[in-house]
């Protein structure tokens, strides 16, 4: 999905306001709700993150903020799990009724801070690292004459480098006093075989499962987890169905419908005069999401137009910056917008965003990509001048004489970040698990449910810019 040019510092300053979720709960019509007291500062995707819903669910619940959000309004928002009202069963002699009560009862709810319940810590947590080693396959590999890129060709080698980036983070989290038994399974990629291999009694006694498998698998192996209360993390997965109805799944990889929203919030709060064009191609599988942000734009008083390509130079204009989002995929229609939107640069203020696919696009001219400004959604990102990623490269070098690719900074990430939140918060960490603060090396996790009963949902989508033919690092500026 696509973002636009913005200061560097308004990145930071989105976060800088955090809404606290309300202790209110009330039963409306039999059905309880959290009410939230609007403030100043607050912002319907703020809200709506809090409380682990979309921003459009938040404006459907609540119809009168479709022209923006005003202080004191009251928001009602459907708690997780929350009951109807049950009346009780009448027999012939009934009981005297209890007093009538308000249609509407205000109710405190009171939590325990994270990390103080200590019936959720232990000494020792287990965890299960589930991937297809393909181990069965390993005889086969022919070691006299080995390819180029042996994960391209060799099964076994396929998440391999996941698998030692992880090692490292454990090995690592144990100096600073992390207890844990690591439990590392070779999941077959077969379903039966997946079923067979839950069978085992000790896979019930996980505190956290981590399964790097097929979708088929992973959801086969999400199910058990879901019947035995086992949070299970989800490393690389774009599917957004991962987390449906399934309350103990936590997804790392941002999905594109967690874009939109974050896009729409970033212009609201930082340009809400500029000049929103947003271009699609009639055939993109994003058809959806330009209408999406158009419409989220408008709940926030910003203007926005959708057009197609060839008409989108009509929808510039002079004064303020124009902000061109561009939902398309396609190579050719790509390339023909940037050279169209270079060649008017210097009569139009111009800000380009691209969509998370533009980084694996060839051809595409770097000069018009620091020209336009042009900043690229992307769901990781790996800062190689950070002084933190090149120890980690140095030291994945010296110990398995080979370059890390991205996945061995991603299990690198999952595990540094979840084993973390395991040892500070115990095995309630999934409600606590945004209270971390940690310097991750190719991404940024931030966590909420898009629905009431799904999992959660890693809503951070890493940003990166050109300028001076290099590339950086957005959020960190």
């Amino acid at each position: 999905m696509l973002f636009l040019l913005f200061p560097m510092i308004a990145l930071q300053a989105q976060d800088a306001f955090e809404v606290p979720k309300s202790k209110v709960i009330r039963n409306i019509d039999g059905t309880d709700y959290y009410i939230h007291n609007v403030v100043k500062g607050q912002t319907v995707y703020k809200i709506s993150k809090t409380y682990g819903i979309t921003s459009e669910e938040l404006i459907r619940l609540n119809p009168e903020i479709s022209d923006g959000l005003k202080v004191n309004q009251e928001l009602k928002i459907p708690v997780p799990g929350g009951k109807k009202d049950v009346k009780p069963t009448v027999t012939a002699e009934p009981p005297p009724p209890p007093p009538a009560m308000p249609a509407e009862t205000t109710v405190p709810v009171v939590e325990k801070p994270c990390g103080s319940d200590p019936s959720v810590k232990k000494d020792v947590y287990d965890v299960a690292l589930m991937m297809h080693f393909f181990l069965g396959d390993v005889d086969s590999i022919n070691t006299s004459d080995p390819p180029a890129d042996p994960s391209q060709v060799y099964r076994p080698f396929q998440f391999l480098q996941f698998y030692e980036g992880f090692l490292m983070a454990v090995d690592s989290l144990k100096k600073t006093g992390l207890s844990v038994r690591l439990h590392v399974y070779d999941v077959s990629s077969d379903t039966n075989g997946t079923k067979k291999f839950l069978l085992d009694p000790e896979l019930k006694k996980m505190d956290l499962m981590i399964g790097l498998m097929y979708n088929r698998n992973f959801q086969i192996v999400a199910e058990f987890a879901r019947q035995n209360g086992i949070p299970i993390v989800s490393p690389v997965s774009e599917r957004e169905s991962q987390v449906n109805q399934n309350p103990v799944v936590i997804k790392v990889r941002p999905s594109s419908k967690a874009l939109v929203p974050r896009v729409a919030e970033m212009i609201i709060r930082q340009s809400p005069d500029a000049n929103v064009v947003i271009v699609r191609n009639p055939q993109s599988r994003f058809r959806e999401a330009a209408d999406q942000l158009q419409r989220l734009c408008a709940a926030g008083n910003v203007r926005a137009v959708v057009t197609e390509s060839s008409l989108m130079t009509d929808q510039l204009q002079q004064e303020p910056v124009n902000l061109v989002v561009i939902f398309s995929e396609n190579k050719s229609t790509i390339l023909d917008l940037l050279t169209q939107l270079n060649g008017i640069k210097t009569q139009y203020r111009i800000s380009v965003f691209g969509l998370p696919d533009w980084g694996r696009i060839d051809g595409l001219e770097v000069d018009y990509l620091v020209n336009l400004k042009t900043h690229v959604a992307a769901p990781y990102f790996i800062d190689y001048e950070d002084k933190d990623v090149k120890n980690f490269i140095r030291a994945f070098q010296e110990n398995l004489k080979t370059d890390p690719e991205p996945l061995a900074f991603i299990g690198f990430d999952v595990a540094t970040y979840f084993l973390t939140a395991l040892m500070k918060y115990g095995t309630a960490f999934p409600a606590c698990m945004n209270g971390l603060d940690l310097h991750l090396l190719d991404s940024k996790y931030e966590f909420g449910r898009t629905e009431a009963g799904s999992g959660y949902e890693n809503q951070l989508w890493m940003i990166y810019y050109y300028e001076n033919f290099r590339v950086y690092d957005a959020m960190n500026e």
